[in-house]
Parts: structure tokens; sequence; C-alpha cells
């Protein structure tokens, strides 16, 4: 055991003498010694700060020190904690001028106003709060970039900034005054940000789950405090999701319908609502506006052609001059070459095993599968009802810009089109409130009928509404909905 040192000795000569502070600093060194070298079970655990308290009068009780030699976060002040625990005892903090101050509890505590740190002591009597920031690095997942006026904390994912800390009197301080109103500005900002996002993603919903760089050329202004690089969907990625896109041709014929494309998708592996298993797409080189019939056997293409074609003259008023699709036999049968042979069309095909060469037809049959597999997922639809899905998202998607014409829409581009929309888009497969218009209605009897809302009507200004208990499709405008 080492003996105490009791005064201040002089060397013999007289030209030199130990202080009083520095016998004090010595025993405070002596002591830390002995406790490092302590091997028996109750070892005293030792935390570190290298702070020197501040000159008398001076309080940082109201401030966060950043402070590199901190292995912990220490504050004097016990109401900052949410989760309090006292100490065994045995655990003392080293000060840098070699003295000890004990440690009387650890906990939790919030830091800036949001984000919670664990393992935070409780040292009485301190004079200010420490930030660690080999602690506040790892827990927060942040990093601190310093300069001559502050120190910054910026996220390592979002980069956001999460707290400046000032310089004053030689160390960074964080305010607590300066962080409630930043962390408030941040909040406010960020709901702002959200309440956009919600309503991006619900017009997103609502137009079939429309791209994103589309919708913001739609609506501008909901966009401008939004970065859609940053959004997702996740009904697209499992509706849309590809291997590899077709390669994009942005030429296209200078009249409508001179040029048409067609191609059949089928068997669909399960029946549609109206016992349909597959469809034919007729594609308008020109304006690029798609039509869609549902067949239910592929018997049924020559009749199909020939019914479009007449559509063509009847109400745009053009014929149809060259006409390209791939080998499937339905299209090379007899009645169809002769129905091609006498209205002078030209009917081109592709190469065998060689899709890309009918590559606008099948890429519109991919986009069409995508929105229809998008709508479907969305409201958990059962798959019977993809007949619906593929003319929904055929009526939407000729009322969507495109970017082959430049920001217009294909139904813009048709002769004596018209307006697009005779009545405002719905969220496909929604539940919706159909007024019941039955001459047997009494009084007390209910005023609508819960059904599910399946697309536009191409004859008739309604919606398309399917009674799920009789298995009745109404088409009215009459109709609520709780999209």
């Amino acid at each position: 055991r080492k003996k105490p040192v009791s005064s201040a000795t002089s060397q013999s000569d007289g030209k030199g003498s130990i202080s009083a502070e520095q016998i004090h600093e010595l025993r405070a060194y002596l002591s830390k010694i002995d406790v490092g070298q302590a091997d028996s079970p109750d070892e005293v655990k030792i935390n570190q700060a290298l702070v020197v308290s501040g000159g008398e009068g001076t309080s940082y009780m109201g401030e966060w020190i950043v402070n590199s030699g901190a292995t912990h976060h220490m504050t004097g002040n016990p109401k900052l904690f949410h989760d309090y625990k006292l100490s065994s005892g045995k655990e003392r903090v080293s000060l840098v001028d070699g003295s000890f101050t004990s440690v009387a509890g650890k906990g939790s505590l919030s830091l800036l106003n949001n984000f919670l740190v664990h393992d935070a002591l409780h040292v009485p009597h301190l004079p200010l709060s420490l930030l660690s920031v080999s602690k506040i690095t790892k827990e927060l997942k942040c990093e601190l970039i310093f300069s001559e006026k502050r120190c910054v904390l910026q996220d390592l994912v979002t980069r956001k900034k999460i707290g400046i800390n000032l310089v004053s009197d030689g160390l960074y301080r964080l305010p607590i005054r300066v962080v409630t109103a930043l962390m408030s500005a941040v909040s406010r900002t960020e709901k702002k940000e959200e309440e956009c996002r919600q309503l991006f993603l619900f017009w997103h919903e609502r137009l079939g789950h429309l791209p994103f760089g589309i919708l913001k050329h739609l609506f501008p202004e909901l966009c401008s405090n939004l970065n859609i690089s940053m959004l997702s969907c996740d009904v697209c990625q499992f509706a849309k999701h590809v291997r590899a896109s077709y390669p994009i041709s942005n030429s296209r014929s200078n009249k409508a319908f001179s040029l048409v494309h067609s191609d059949v998708w089928g068997p669909s592996g399960i029946h549609s609502r109206g016992g349909f298993q597959y469809f034919i797409t007729f594609i308008d080189d020109y304006s690029r506006c798609t039509f869609v019939y549902l067949l239910k056997d592929r018997s049924e293409v020559p009749h199909i052609i020939e019914t479009f074609i007449l559509l063509v003259e009847n109400q745009y008023g053009n014929s149809v001059k060259t006409f390209r699709s791939d080998n499937a036999r339905e299209y090379m049968c007899l009645i169809v070459e002769e129905l091609f042979r006498k209205r002078g069309i030209v009917h081109e095909t592709s190469c065998s095993y060689t899709p890309p060469q009918n590559g606008v037809a099948e890429r519109k049959n991919r986009q069409l599968l995508n929105v229809t597999r998008a709508i479907l997922f969305q409201r958990n639809l059962p798959k019977y009802y993809w007949g619906d899905a593929i003319l929904t998202s055929v009526y939407l998607i000729n009322r969507m810009p495109s970017r082959v014409l430049k920001g217009r829409t294909p139904y813009s581009m048709l002769p004596e089109s018209s307006q697009h929309f005779h009545l405002p888009p719905r969220v496909f497969g929604c539940v919706c409130f159909i007024h019941n218009h039955s001459p047997n209605v009494k009084k007390l009897d209910p005023k609508s009928i819960k059904g599910i809302f399946l697309g536009y009507s191409s004859t008739q200004k309604g919606y398309k509404c399917l009674d799920p208990t009789t298995g009745r499709l109404h088409i009215t405008k009459d109709v609520t909905f709780l999209d």
C-alpha cells in the first residue's frame, strides 16, 4: 500500500517544490491506478468523459455538448429519462482532471424530440449534458460533419440533417430551443410531403396504376414537393415486373388507320365472367389508340376483324390500308385472306418466331396485362374478373398521355374525338352503392344495392356495377363509390 503524501517536500537546494494542487492530482491519479489494477469480483467499472467543467457561473444544463471523448451519453438532469434504472454503485466516471464522480443510474432518453438513445448515464452534479460521438453515430446511423462554426448530424441513408450544433465558447452545443424549432419545421415539411405522397398514390391507383412520370405530367402542382424517384408501388412490381423490354420505335404512320397492328392473346386458363378466354387487340399506328374485343374461341377472329374494319369506315371515315400481325392460323386462314383481298388491304406478317417484328402489338398486350393485373391485385379481386379489367385498362390507357405521342393521348389523335371522360374515373373493383330503381321498392326498403365497380360502358353514359348477390350487371350513373 502506498503511503499518502501529507505535505509538500522541498529539495535541499530550495530551488523546487510540489504545490498542494499537484499533490491533489497525484492522489487522484494513484487512486485511478489502484482501481484499474483491482482484480476482485467487485471490480469498479470506469466510464470516461474527457471534459473540463465550466468556470464559475457557467451552466450548460439546457444544452447537449458533442463530445468525442465521452464513452456514453451523460446528463445531470434525471427528468430527461424515459425509463430509469438505479446504478449498482460500482460505476464511476473519470474526468479529464483525474477526479471521479459516481453514476446514479442509467436509462433511455429522447434526443432531438424524435430519436431515442439508450444506456445514457445519470451523473448527479454534472454541469452539462454530453453527447457521445461514438454512441450517437452508431445508434442514429448518422455521421457528424465538423466545421469552424457548426457541427451537422446527417442521416447516412436519407442524407437529411438531423440536427445542427453551433460553436460557442469552444464547444459544439445543441440548444434545446434550437432543436425544438428545427424538428418542428422538419415535421411540418414532412407532413405536407406525406399528404402529397398519399394523394399522388391515390390517383395512381384510381387511374389504373399509371406510370409515375405520366402522372407527374397530369398533376405538376401535386408533384412540386415530391421526388417521384423515391416513390414505389408494390402492386406495380407484382403486376409489371419484366425481364427485358422490347426496343421502342417512335416512327408512326401519317394518317389514322392506314396501318393497324393486331394480336390475339390467350387462352387465359380461367374463364372470365362472360365465359371468355381470349382477347384480340387492334392498334392504330398513327394514334396508338387500342381497340379490344373479348373472344370465347379463336374461330371468332375473322368475324371480329371484319367488324373492326366496318367500325373504322363508319365511325371514323377512314379505311384500313395495311394490316400487320403474326403468323397465327386465325390470321392466315382463307376467310381473312379473302376479306383483305376484296378490300385491297395489304396483310403484313412477322417472320416465324420473331415477335419483335410485331412489336407494337406485343408491347401493347404487355401494357394491357400490366394494368389489368395491377387493378385486380389492388382490390384482391378473383381472376375471373379479368375480362372486365382488360376493358377498363384499355379505356384508361387510351385516355392517358403517351410518350410516343409526345404527351398527347391516343384518344385525342382520332378523327372527331370527343370528351375524354364522359364520367369521372373510379378505382376498379371498389365497393359501390347502386340506386335501386325497381318499382317494387317499398318506402321502408333499402334505397341502394351494394355492388362492385367493374368499369365503364361503351354504349351508355354510365358505370358498370355488379350486384354480387344476384349476378346482375347494372349500368347507371346513380351510384356512390367507396374508393
